[in-house]
């Protein structure tokens, strides 16, 4: 059975049902599609064939835009949006939703998560086998070969950063919950899978209003969110306390009288990328302010 394509906004209120529905009994695996282009870096259909022995249901959004929609109907239990994968268990198996995100490499990683989460249902009786079902196969193998080398040439041209929202045609509100997610997403590709269970995200972190907006403003933002998704998981970063000042001055602290702390992004490049935080009264991390070394003196 091919994935289930959500493509009308009832659609997606249907399935954002389904999801929050406290007496569903199977795994529900949801693909988003990525904004700059409006594809899934995924094989939807194949993923789909891979889990039919299973009970797991597998849908495809077919708009960019339903991501973000899907966390904010459900409640944030769905995490996957600019082609990143979400597998959510059944309520009550005391197994946390899963963010996948990296495209035709991880697709066994998925299957084989939503596997370990899944019941196996038994097969109707056995039928002669389709002799086109190896054509059929041969041309899916064909066109994920093919959309992978045009995303290898794409990560080597001028658009190495990403894709990401337009800051203009977004309102700021949406940037930031955009920016909470795709940091959610940069922590799933930015960790493997033995590792994730030691290294979650705390549930208790903030950016600051308008943040989202100057993050996909920056051509390196996919350097900048890993960067808060190892600062968030609590791995040395490159910091040191922000100076209230010149030189001499004493450190800087912010609206909870914590530290604000300055992180290089990246170095030995024009303006280099800085970003600020600090904790709130909580000891909860607060994302201040990104930008270019010399507008963050």
């Amino acid at each position: 059975m091919p994935a289930r394509v959500i493509s009308k906004p009832e659609q997606l209120h249907a399935l954002a049902a389904r999801i929050t529905d406290t007496a569903r009994r199977h795994a529900i695996v949801v693909i988003s599609t990525a904004w700059a282009d409006g594809r899934s870096p995924y094989d939807p259909d194949g993923i789909a064939a891979a889990l039919s022995g299973t009970d797991a249901a597998t849908y495809l959004l077919s708009d960019p835009d339903m991501g973000p929609r899907i966390g904010r109907l459900t409640g944030g239990m769905v995490r996957a949006f600019d082609g990143a994968a979400a597998i959510l268990p059944a309520p009550g198996r005391g197994i946390p939703c899963t963010v996948v995100y990296g495209g035709r490499d991880s697709e066994d990683y998925l299957i084989d998560r939503t596997m370990e989460c899944s019941s196996f249902v038994r097969h109707g009786p056995a039928t002669e086998p389709d002799p086109w079902e190896e054509n059929r196969r041969l041309t899916r193998e064909n066109r994920r070969l093919r959309d992978r080398l045009a995303e290898t040439r794409e990560r080597k041209g001028p658009s190495a950063a990403g894709p990401g929202p337009d800051p203009d045609r977004w309102p700021d509100d949406m940037l930031d919950d955009w920016l909470r997610l795709a940091v959610t997403a940069a922590w799933a590709d930015d960790t493997d899978p033995a590792t994730k269970r030691r290294h979650r995200l705390p549930d208790d972190w903030h950016v600051a209003k308008g943040l989202g907006a100057a993050v996909a403003d920056r051509a390196d933002r996919a350097a900048i969110l890993r960067c808060m998704s190892r600062i968030l998981m609590g791995f040395k970063v490159d910091a040191h306390p922000l100076r209230d000042g010149t030189k001499g001055n004493p450190n800087a602290t912010g609206p909870w009288g914590n530290l604000v702390w300055r992180v290089c992004v990246k170095r030995n490049s024009p303006d280099a990328t800085r970003l600020h935080y600090t904790r709130d009264e909580r000891g909860a991390v607060v994302f201040i302010a990104v930008g270019g070394h010399d507008d963050m003196i």
